[in-house]
């Protein structure tokens, strides 16, 4: 490239030599276009550092975790020009930042804009995996399967194939389909055997905990579990006592029933309910 300066003294000399040959329209002309051209070189240098800068504080502020900053920042980078080169990846960081803020509906459109407009993006398979998560939240499994189907069929060499089966089982899990849940959890054993994914398939596998149940209650304590466990076998239910770790801690879990059908553990839960206990089904 050449630098401006040089342009700009071959354009003075052109412009001296129009004057010579008694052109001054043409001499004005030339030194106007070359002035022109080098105020829009410089506005567009401006222009890009001004984006870069902007594509930093997106960034520094998703790493910080501050979702709030990281919309705000992507919103001006986005009104500067869709077209950029970065701005898929700016779209993205926005849609993952109001995901965080329970922002669902928006990030779902932003995820949307983003598989509808950047066709050739390089995140498009963590595009559908995004998109539907956004839909798993709002209670729609059967679209975010649908989805994530979508996703491993255009891109079935994905890194991120491992989540893809994990959500598939488990959104399929919570619809009660449990053949279908089981299928996609013993994929996820083999495709990455020693992922945290395939661990936790593992064990729901080998305890057969593809069912739904009604919790009635959760305990730091195991005392407290024991007292609810005593109190439900009076009322004629027969109890389940699980630990769970949450990092340092244990849990004591006291839940009931296991019920290939969702109608049944709502009818217990309603049931417990109506004595006086805090019920929820799982999955």
């Amino acid at each position: 490239m050449v630098p401006r300066s040089k342009v700009a003294l071959v354009g003075f000399f052109l412009a001296l030599t129009w004057l010579a040959l008694g052109a001054p329209d043409k001499a004005f002309s030339y030194k106007s276009s070359v002035g022109g051209r080098e105020e829009r070189a410089e506005r567009k240098e401006k222009g890009s550092k001004g984006a870069r800068a902007l594509y930093a504080r997106v960034h520094q502020a998703y790493l910080a975790g501050d979702f709030k900053r990281v919309v705000e920042e992507a919103n001006l980078y986005l009104e500067r020009d869709a077209r950029d080169r970065r701005a898929d990846e700016v779209l993205h960081l926005r849609a993952l930042a109001r995901l965080s803020n329970g922002e669902t509906r928006l990030a779902r459109e932003d995820l949307l804009h983003l598989k509808d407009f950047y066709p050739k993006s390089g995140r498009r398979d963590q595009v559908y995996l995004d998109l539907g998560q956004c839909y798993a939240l709002e209670g729609e499994n059967g679209q975010a399967i649908n989805i994530w189907k979508q996703g491993l069929l255009e891109h079935p060499s994905t890194p991120y194939r491992v989540l893809y089966l994990d959500r598939l089982a488990r959104a399929h899990a919570t619809r009660g389909e449990f053949s279908e849940a089981r299928r996609y959890f013993e994929e996820v054993t083999r495709v990455n055997p020693q992922s945290a994914e395939a661990l936790k398939a593992r064990k729901l596998l080998q305890e057969n905990e593809l069912y739904f149940t009604v919790q009635v209650g959760s305990f730091s304590q195991a005392n407290n579990a024991n007292k609810l466990i005593e109190e439900l076998r009076a009322l004629g239910v027969d109890p389940e006592l699980s630990t769970v770790a949450r990092g340092s801690r244990t849990l004591y879990r006291v839940r009931v029933g296991r019920f290939d059908a969702r109608t049944d553990a709502e009818r217990l839960a309603s049931r417990l309910r109506r004595q006086g206990y805090l019920t929820k089904i799982f999955p």
